[in-house]
């Protein structure tokens, strides 16, 4: 029985280490792509290993040709698009936990004070927590816009 089960377990193995004709073909199709704040991008990997970048606003696209001039703007532009959707996924995030707060604050009011005054520090610890974080999320996006917006003219000038 337990020969069995090493056997089973050794050819399982060796089945998941097998190479198929698909895996040694060249990968041609999307590599990655962004969206936020009506900016987008999606890196296209074409024959002849040529990477071309999409890039967007508002509907407007333009398609670019990855070269050693034009690189870092790209990837800058990239990364911005990826740290502004952090910072507006995190924004939504606390947002609604501080609406949370302000709900289950509200429902201890009207059903009890007394519990509502013990727990008050607790209310405004979690609650400053929040719109501490909502607040830095805010100026993330604010600076996250202006680097992509410079980044996109800076692209399309070039």
């Amino acid at each position: 029985m337990r020969k069995s089960i090493i056997l089973i377990v050794f050819f399982l193995l060796l089945s998941g280490c097998t190479v198929s004709e698909e895996d040694n073909e060249e990968f041609i199709g999307v590599l990655s792509t962004g969206n936020v704040m009506g900016y987008k991008y999606t890196n296209i990997i074409e024959e002849n290993h040529v990477l071309s970048w999409q890039i967007g606003y508002k509907g407007h696209k333009t398609v670019i040709q990855e070269n050693p001039s034009n690189i870092e703007d790209l990837e800058k532009f990239m990364n911005a698009v990826n740290d502004g959707e952090t910072a507006f996924v995190q924004l939504i995030i606390w947002s609604v936990y501080f609406l949370l707060i302000i709900i289950i604050a509200i429902y201890y009011y009207s059903k009890n004070r007394k519990i509502l005054k013990r727990a008050s520090p607790a209310f405004v610890i979690f609650g400053g927590i929040s719109i501490w974080i909502v607040f830095n999320a805010i100026m993330d996006l604010n600076s996250i816009s202006r680097i992509l917006n410079e980044s996109y003219y800076l692209l399309l000038s070039l």
